[in-house]
């Protein structure tokens, strides 16, 4: 394991610790506007849990570790696809969300 190896095993731990704390609190950590809560706490809680995701598929891509190919693959399969399904939840709370600028009647 090389030294870049490391480094992007450290990077995507600590953007899933991000998503994670941000999963668990529903407040905006991670993002451009950390300031302004533009959305709602669910929506925050999605979009940490997309974060989450992501953290743990770029630590998997550095370190394939004692899984094997098959449960190397099968892990980064379950890491995307939650990165889909949340990325699609925080996308439909957004949209459905009048203050986060979307358009509920």
């Amino acid at each position: 394991m090389s030294i870049i190896d490391v480094v992007i095993l450290v990077l995507g731990l600590v953007l899933a610790a991000l998503g994670i704390a941000q999963l668990a609190t529903g407040k905006n950590i991670i993002g451009g506007f950390a300031r302004r809560q533009v959305g709602t706490p669910v929506f925050f809680r999605a979009f940490g849990a997309m974060y989450a995701f992501l953290g743990l598929l770029i630590a998997l891509n550095a370190f394939q570790g004692p899984f094997g190919k098959t449960g190397h693959l099968v892990l980064t399969i379950v890491a995307g696809m939650g990165i889909l399904v949340s990325g699609t939840w925080a996308l439909v709370h957004f949209a459905r969300n009048r203050t986060a600028g979307g358009n509920r009647p």
